[in-house]
């Protein structure tokens, strides 16, 4: 079921199709086969599992090296990279961004990217740093070419100062579209009128695309990587290599990236968002799950309708923002199908106050690709995907697949839906089996805000984890040293893991040098003072036992740890901090509804979800750095 685009679908018909609003139940055959996804990870050494050799005297296990390379293990079955005949090194290439190549030049390259960039002060030192990370790898100008884009139409002076850059550096491309604050100036509705938008690239980075299609023709393949991505070329272009037309069973319409799920209100008129994004989840079944579920109580604030009810269109796959990769053919689609280049121009007319189209740019590529004629073949690498993050257990934690998803340490899959593979097994608890399997941890819907989904396949600590020779795509770069740090990290050899040294480039922050793995407490299980004992695992706040014994878990002060040790002396004081900070918080819904979503919030977090209200929202607080935090009453 699909209306035309850029129009909602009508909720009576669709109702009238599922009348149970069971969409999981009712669609998700349909939905499965016709959007087929495969799936690929590093492979795993022999013997390697959570980045220890056990047994530790196996022989046969080592770290992971050079030598590590992608592979699929689930969903459509693709050829592997090591299947596609090798191609020579191709000698250097003079490329100009301004002035596309030859043809023949351009049959050389594997891989065009774009990298969204800005005139301010910020963009300049993200170029440089892009520069000096992973554009110094040597496949830069041999099969990979490079270009920032910017807007041709931005105000002097400082219009001159991008094009002396760009004759320097020749890596520049001025497309002739607006930056989005240039063309959206209002204040958004979702907002209250109090605030500008997110100013994603959205108009650009689709002039983008058009200019790839008409002046790059030749290129197999066509990405987009946000300006705080780094990826590894060494790891990517084998795979690229594997779906290249000339391969054998390659296909000819391919999408690449994290893929998760979700629906999207083409004229989202509530909230003044063109595509806004709603009925997320991590697989295909959680988000048919969150589909027909609302959030919240009607009528009070935060309250969020239920998809169906407000037109979207049902789950679709995509790929996050961070980066992702079209074929070539799939490209020039995009960038020439009427009904695409008909909805951005929809996009940039009379209505674009009204409804906003700046944020969502990853679900709104997504979007138009369910309008193909021709099936699209989804490339998964989500485990190979996830954001950059320091750890004092970081050697540990960089050696896991799973980044965006669960760490499958199974043996590959057969070609069956990941849906139906039981992996309770390779992993102990419910939250990291159903996000394997893609079932809802629970049959009630997660709360979530508009800017923090619900994650009901469960959103694992590991999609944030220090950068190594595993990781295929890194995010959330936001420092000129952290660029450094992922080039020299995300190489070949295998770097040794330095807490403070990754701290200080990363995150620009200064810890002690060695710094310890948190001390593991004793919580007080049953014996605990208080109202009940408890075991598993988790991160105790204090040293005196609690209302609710906490099993394992860092102690921060004193004895022990229970789950819910705090003081209780100190709540009203808690509370009126949590009060005041949500008054300025940009996320005012995150945090009004149940226990359910305190936890899968701390657990995003890769914090302890034992224990009551006062407990998670005191473990919350704990885990802020500054006043930017959302309430719970």
């Amino acid at each position: 079921m699909q209306a035309a685009i850029g129009r909602n679908l009508s909720t009576a018909a669709l109702i009238a199709s599922c009348p149970s609003r069971n969409y999981e139940k009712c669609y998700y055959r349909t939905i499965e086969a016709r959007y087929p996804v495969a799936k690929f990870r590093t492979r795993r050494p022999p013997g390697l599992k959570k980045g220890v050799c056990e047994p530790a005297d196996d022989p046969n296990c080592r770290p992971i090296g050079p030598d590590r390379v992608v592979e699929w293990f689930g969903g459509t079955e693709l050829p592997s990279p090591s299947s596609c005949p090798a191609q020579p090194s191709p000698p250097p290439l003079a490329i100009d961004c301004r002035q596309p190549p030859s043809a023949a030049q351009q049959q050389q390259l594997l891989l065009l990217v774009g990298v969204p960039s800005s005139p301010t002060a910020t963009g300049t030192k993200r170029r440089a740093a892009i520069r000096d990370g992973w554009m110094r790898d040597e496949r830069v100008g041999r099969q990979v070419a490079v270009c920032f884009l910017l807007s041709s139409l931005t105000p002097q002076p400082q219009l001159a100062a991008l094009q002396a850059e760009a004759a320097e550096h020749k890596d520049m491309l001025l497309l002739a579209a607006p930056e989005t604050g240039m063309l959206l100036r209002n204040n958004t509705r979702y907002s209250g009128y109090s605030k500008k938008g997110r100013g994603m690239p959205t108009f650009k980075q689709y002039r983008f695309f058009q200019h790839a299609a008409e002046h790059w023709a030749a290129a197999p393949f066509v990405a987009k990587f946000d300006d705080d991505t780094a990826p590894s070329l060494r790891l990517l272009l084998p795979l690229l290599a594997s779906l290249h037309p000339r391969c054998e069973a390659s296909p000819k319409l391919a999408f690449i990236g994290a893929v998760n799920w979700a629906g999207v209100v083409p004229r989202a008129e509530d909230s003044g968002v063109r595509l806004d994004r709603c009925g997320f989840g991590w697989g295909l079944r959680a988000s048919l799950h969150n589909y027909g579920a609302s959030f919240g109580t009607k009528g009070s604030p935060g309250y969020i309708e239920a998809c169906d009810l407000r037109g979207a269109a049902l789950p679709l796959p995509y790929a996050t923002g961070a980066g992702y990769i079209f074929s070539q053919a799939l490209l020039h689609w995009v960038a020439t199908d009427p009904q695409v280049v008909g909805w951005v121009a929809e996009a940039s007319g009379p209505e674009r106050e009204a409804l906003q189209w700046q944020k969502f740019e990853d679900t709104s590529t997504a979007y138009w690709l369910t309008y193909s004629p021709a099936t699209v073949q989804y490339v998964d690498i989500g485990p190979l995907i996830h954001d950059a993050a320091c750890h004092v257990d970081g050697a540990r934690k960089r050696a896991r697949d799973g980044t965006y998803r669960c760490a499958l340490a199974a043996p590959p899959l057969a070609a069956t839906p990941l849906a139906a593979t039981p992996l309770a097994a390779t992993r102990s608890g419910n939250s990291v089996a159903a996000a394997c399997t893609g079932a809802p941890l629970a049959p009630t819907p997660l709360a979530h805000s508009p800017t923090h989904p619900p994650t009901t396949d469960a959103a694992p600590s590991r999609r944030r984890r220090p950068p190594s020779n595993s990781s295929l795509l890194v995010h959330n770069l936001k420092t000129p040293t952290a660029f450094s740090y992922a080039w020299r990290h995300m190489r070949g050899d295998t770097l040794p893991y330095d807490h403070a040294e990754c701290e200080l480039e990363v995150r620009g922050r200064r810890v002690a040098a060695g710094a310890a793995l948190p001390k593991r407490g004793r919580g007080g299980g049953s014996k605990a003072r208080g109202r009940r004992g408890g075991g598993g695992k988790g991160n105790g706040l204090q040293g005196r036992r609690g209302k609710r014994g906490g099993g394992r878990g860092p102690a921060r002060k004193g004895r022990g740890a229970g789950g819910d040790a705090d003081d209780d002396s100190d709540l009203p004081q808690l509370f009126q901090l949590v009060l005041a900070a949500g008054k300025a918080a940009d996320q005012a819904t995150l945090m009004r509804q149940q226990n359910t979503h305190l936890q899968s919030v701390l657990r995003t977090r890769g914090l302890a979800t034992h224990g009551g209200k006062k407990a998670l929202v005191a473990r919350l607080i704990g885990s802020y750095r500054s006043p930017q935090l959302s309430t719970h009453r």
